[in-house]
């Protein structure tokens, strides 16, 4: 069974309004970067994705592993082929760079892909209460 994980955060990047599509395909591809909001999460999500990697029955040998991509540097990473429902006020968001900066809470899950990497999805993108009030990390 799929356990929904969820990271607040601010986000760094962004291509939710307009996704990216890679050359091979016309296929959207939402990508959502975000800082989170408590370091810890780091090690909480590493930890769940190991988990779910011994429980996952693949075909391929580990020898033939392909890297996770799962963060970058202080950012965990969101992707998705499947549109995600952006909630109150970042509904009415009409441009990627608008979502830059905002305080969010992701609900996704982690994703085993057909060869034996990982992840993280994401359905749900919400404004979140900010613990910090008036901290920018773009700033």
């Amino acid at each position: 069974m799929k356990q929904p994980i969820r990271v607040r955060g601010w986000i760094s990047t962004a291509n939710l309004i307009n996704p990216r599509k890679l050359f091979t395909d016309e296929i959207p591809r939402y990508y959502l970067a975000i800082q989170p909001e408590d370091p810890i999460i780091f090690d909480e999500l590493q930890e769940q994705v190991d988990q779910r990697k011994l429980e996952a029955e693949t075909p391929y040998s580990s020898t033939e592993s392909v890297a996770d991509k799962l963060f970058d540097g202080c950012k965990v990473i969101f992707q998705t082929t499947i549109e995600p429902r952006l909630e109150d006020g970042l509904m009415g968001v009409q441009r990627d760079h608008e979502l830059i900066g905002k305080f969010v809470q992701v609900v996704g899950h982690i994703h085993m892909l057909k060869a034996g990497n990982a992840i993280f999805s994401m359905h749900i993108v919400e404004p979140a209460f900010n613990s910090l009030d008036g901290f920018d990390p773009t700033a």
